[in-house]
């Protein structure tokens, strides 16, 4: 683990894309959109040979497209919005395939392997299935409900999640750290936009920290972004039956947590999502939350009839990955493993010749040897000098606890083992305090 620290820091972590919550969305088969994407174009793998996918958004579409070049069938895109008139989706209309408006994946069906879908036309303000569904076969299920920006990191500096209903999502908000964030972090997903702003990011953060004039005067690479129509704010998908009696809906897959498991916590009394969390075990997996808490926090927002906003949000705790003890506990830290304390009278100590003990981390003055003097005739010659003039103790390294109150001294007492009910205004005592079993625990003055 390196530990770096820097003038300013810049938080580029992007986003994550984000399930829908469906019938039977744990069936082998369902995948997130770029996931497949990635399958296809990075590893030149296509993960099944009939697929359905459901979106929210234009981006998905992108998914279908990689599907059919890769000579693979498209079965139908099931769209919950009401139209879209965006590039990608025209060039899904021009391949000639078919293209389900105002609709939704209510449920899978198989059990091993995906065999098929139900899909059916919804309204998404009343959480409502409209009318029949229709049966479509497939072996692959890909949805995309939009993006989540990752504001782990940024949660764990302090800054509080801002919600923001144009990205569908939470933010960082306001921050005591000097640290900037940018590009997927803020909503912001256009690859234009995201460079421009990394850039104007990066200058802004130069300027924080010594250099530049806070805007950058360079020429961004050129990018054309697709047209894009607005995407829905849509997270669990509504099925003919109620939640509580559908197949499950599964919102966090690690750790089995279902949209009825979530909305029965609320009926339960649970509220606040920290105690919805703690009574679902929602986010609590190894993944932190990075999948399902939006979507968990939706449902909770439905279920009692609130704003997501209102429902507020969760905070991440460190590591954002999952980091080894031996990575935390085997840091080469040197000199830091042990730091060593010094008092504030620690120069004159050794500008007079002191020799130190070490008492934890302090380093404590022993005695003043003389040029020649053993330790035993130098604490001779200095408890002389004390006992016929005066000494001086640098007590600095010994802890304090101020007792203030009329029942200071018969709080001593039951702490102490000796008496403090007479000690005088302005005078000290030596006391002695013993654990349970008699053992010294601590003494002092």
């Amino acid at each position: 683990v390196h530990k770096v620290r820097a003038k300013q820091v810049i938080l580029a972590t992007g986003a994550h894309e984000r399930p829908l919550v469906y019938g039977n969305n744990d069936v082998p088969g369902c995948m997130l959109a770029n996931a497949i994407s990635t399958y296809i174009n990075r590893y030149d793998v296509v993960p099944g040979n009939q697929l359905v996918l459901m979106t929210t958004n234009d981006n998905a579409y992108k998914t279908a497209i990689d599907w059919h070049q890769a000579g693979r069938k498209v079965v139908a895109i099931v769209d919950t919005r009401s139209a879209s008139n965006g590039d990608l989706v025209n060039k899904v209309r021009k391949l000639g395939i078919d293209i389900l408006f105002g609709h939704g994946v209510i449920e899978v069906k198989g059990s091993k392997r995906v065999k098929g879908v139900d899909v059916a036309p919804i309204n998404a303000s009343n959480h409502s299935v409209t009318g029949p569904a229709k049966h479509f076969v497939c072996d692959t299920v890909a949805s995309s409900g939009g993006w989540s920006p990752v504001i782990h990191l940024s949660s764990h500096t302090g800054s509080r999640p801002v919600w923001k209903d144009d990205v569908a999502g939470f933010v960082p908000g306001d921050t005591v750290q000097k640290q900037h964030s940018c590009g997927g972090l803020e909503g912001i997903y256009a690859l234009s936009k995201v460079i421009s702003d990394g850039f104007n990011t990066g200058a802004v953060a130069a300027q924080a920290a010594g250099k530049g004039e806070g805007r950058y005067a360079g020429q961004s690479p050129k990018t054309s972004d697709p047209k894009e129509d607005a995407s829905m704010a849509l997270f669990h998908i509504p099925h003919s039956k109620k939640t509580s009696r559908a197949p499950k809906q599964f919102v966090d897959y690690q750790n089995d947590v279902t949209a009825a498991g979530i909305e029965l916590a609320n009926r339960e009394g649970f509220e606040s999502i920290e105690h919805v969390k703690r009574y679902t075990a929602l986010g609590f997996g190894t993944d932190q939350g990075k999948l399902g808490n939006i979507n968990g926090m939706a449902i909770t927002a439905k279920s009692l009839g609130k704003t997501i906003p209102e429902t507020g949000t969760t905070i991440f705790r460190p590591m954002y990955t999952p980091t080894t003890f031996g990575a935390l506990a085997g840091a080469d830290v040197k000199h830091l493993f042990d730091p060593a304390r010094f008092s504030a009278m620690h120069k004159w100590h050794i500008e007079n010749g002191a020799e130190f003990e070490d008492v934890g981390q302090w380093k404590r003055p022993w005695y003043f040897p003389q040029p020649g003097e053993t330790m035993q005739q130098s604490l001779e010659r200095e408890c002389l000098a004390t006992r016929n003039s005066v000494g001086i103790l640098d007590a600095s390294t010994l802890g304090k606890i101020d007792i203030q109150g009329k029942d200071a001294r018969e709080f001593l007492n039951r702490v102490y083992t000796n008496p403090w009910s007479k000690l005088g205004v302005g005078k000290c005592r030596y006391g002695v305090m013993c654990k349970e079993d008699g053992m010294v625990f601590d003494d002092g003055v």
